[in-house]
């Protein structure tokens, strides 16, 4: 069994070895964290699309001499298949980036410079 002491060649090794293990940790909790939020983005997304699909699909359908029923002074399902999920958007929008969007360090190097250690140092 070698034993790495301070000074020698593998105990640098081991150092940068066991430092890059935490940064990957630290990107990888950055990661995950950015999945989670497209996740729920694209998802977000897919029923915005959705539902404007099948409000302005089948409400703007009218039958011969069928009278347009309006909201708002716009046709019905003008106003609840683009306003409403118009006005849905913006406030999951709001709530996404106030309440669920985390701030992650993206460079975990950044701390370790700012405290003056290097990759290097130690030899």
């Amino acid at each position: 069994m070698i034993l790495a002491v301070a000074g020698d060649p593998l105990y640098s090794l081991a150092e940068l070895v066991k430092s890059n293990e935490e940064r990957n940790r630290q990107l990888g909790e950055s990661f995950r964290q950015a999945r989670r939020e497209t996740a729920v983005i694209v998802l977000a997304w897919l029923a915005f699309l959705i539902w404007t699909g099948f409000v302005c699909g089948f409400g703007s359908q009218l039958k011969q001499g069928e009278e347009v029923v309006t909201a708002f002074g716009m046709p019905r399902w003008v106003f609840f298949g683009v306003v409403v999920p118009w006005l849905a958007a913006c406030g999951f929008t709001y709530w996404f980036s106030m309440f669920y969007m985390k701030d992650t360090d993206l460079d975990p190097d950044r701390e370790r410079e700012a405290n003056g250690e290097e990759h290097g140092e130690g030899r």
